[in-house]
């Protein structure tokens, strides 16, 4: 056993929608290793101590993209191809959206450079004819926390590397716990390094002796 890495939250993050998915939550940032994602999904699962599964996007590049115009975010031409009040569907480099196309808040999709879109809320036109308005993300980072199983990283099995994502009560986040594990025999000296899988976000690190 390396470490846990917790996030306890001093105030229980609550759900007004007690159901299979906890929409009310998703679309909302978290901090995470010193980084800022937002979460994508949240399962309630049919456990009292623990949720199904959490899936959060990184969020380092967002942006707001309405009717009728294009925007750039991360190097990518976003525009909507159709909207709304519940779904949308992008125009990103001239592609859109895969499958039927239609996402809505919280949900995502891999672009050809495998970084993530996602829908962080939509603004459909209504009867007074408002434009419809979307506010996403792209990042390069999906992160699948499933309670007591291997993380996934960009859908890639993390060797070593554990998720846990605890209730407080059926409609209440209580903690995130990340639980670091080997079974190879890791050295620390002043050449050698060793640095958490996936992540990166942090490294034990040896001086010379004197």
């Amino acid at each position: 056993h390396i470490l846990n890495y917790t996030l306890d939250f001093l105030s229980d993050v609550t759900s007004d929608v007690v159901s299979s998915r906890m929409d009310d939550i998703e679309g909302s940032d978290i901090p995470l290793m010193g980084r800022t994602y937002y979460v994508s999904e949240l399962q309630n699962g049919s456990s009292t101590t623990s949720f199904g599964k959490l899936v959060l996007l990184d969020a380092a590049n967002e942006g707001n993209v309405a009717e009728g115009e294009t925007v750039t975010v991360a190097g990518h031409e976003v525009s909507i191809d159709w909207i709304d009040p519940d779904e949308v569907v992008f125009n990103v480099d001239g592609v859109l959206s895969p499958g039927t196309g239609k996402l809505q808040k919280g949900q995502s999709y891999k672009l050809d450079d495998g970084s993530y879109i996602g829908v962080k809320s939509i603004k459909a036109k209504d009867v007074s004819g408002t434009i419809g308005s979307v506010s996403f993300s792209i990042g390069t980072g999906k992160l699948e926390i499933n309670h007591n199983t291997d993380i996934k990283m960009n859908d890639n099995s993390i060797t070593g590397m554990k998720g846990y994502v605890y209730k407080a009560t059926s409609d209440k986040l209580d903690k995130i716990v990340i639980e670091w594990k080997t079974d190879d025999e890791s050295y620390v000296t002043p050449v050698s390094e060793l640095t958490m899988p996936g992540f990166g976000a942090l490294k034990f690190t040896m001086n010379d002796v004197v």
